[in-house]
């Protein structure tokens, strides 16, 4: 079965709802000038409460160092990070070895690969662990229902083992297509489950986990 990540969750009824529908992670965003932003004291409840429900809580970086990855996956009690912006990906291998790291390659309109300036992917993939972390793949606009163009063409697609969630302009109306076009291990989902810019619909959560879960043809892979 695909697993599911519902990302940008700010309230304890939007992150019940997730879990209860079959999401298996719940991402906390700590960029202070995202709407889905969440303080330290909302990220600790939540992950208090999405640990108890027997799912994962993520936190999604961007501007952040390592130093204060650590101190935030501290606060929150988090086994699993996002790392998204280039600051934060540049920190992979200063983090808790025993820490998930779900490292984002982020596809341009045309297909190209950007993971960073002075990066390359081959280098940026050595830092990871393929029993323990995974790749998501997102356009360089995430968070705004931008599709991701991932070439298929591109060698990292025959990914050498790792497990990959896909992101980026995904929704109810062609989550399937997309799970059947790249089989990935998950699917990332922000805005596309929101009634407005960073609020969530209890509604959409729900439609988009059913036919991500059930209706589409999962890449099976160990969790």
């Amino acid at each position: 079965m695909v697993q599911v990540k519902i990302c940008g969750i700010k309230t304890m009824k939007d992150a019940k709802v997730a879990i209860a529908a079959g999401a298996r992670y719940i991402g906390l965003n700590f960029e202070e000038k995202s709407p889905r932003y969440v303080t330290m004291q909302e990220a600790i409840d939540l992950s208090s409460l999405i640990i108890g429900e027997n799912a994962i809580p993520v936190g999604v970086f961007t501007h952040h160092h390592a130093e204060q990855i650590a101190d935030i996956v501290r606060a929150c009690n988090l086994t699993a990070v996002q790392l998204h912006g280039e600051r934060a990906r540049l920190a992979c291998d200063d983090l808790a070895i025993d820490l998930k790291r779900i490292y984002v390659v982020e596809f341009d309109q045309a297909g190209n690969i950007h993971v960073g300036a002075d990066q390359e992917i081959d280098d940026c993939l050595k830092k990871l662990d393929k029993n323990r972390d995974y790749l998501l793949f997102d356009s360089t606009l995430p968070g705004r229902g931008q599709e991701t163009n991932i070439n298929k063409k591109n060698s990292l697609i025959n990914i050498n083992g790792f497990r990959y969630f896909i992101a980026g302009g995904l929704n109810i109306n062609n989550i399937q297509e997309k799970i059947c076009e790249y089989q990935p291990y998950g699917v990332d989902v922000a805005s596309g489950v929101e009634s407005v810019r960073g609020v969530k619909s209890q509604t959409l959560i729900k439609q988009f986990i059913y036919l991500a879960q059930f209706q589409g043809e999962p890449h099976v892979a160990n969790a």
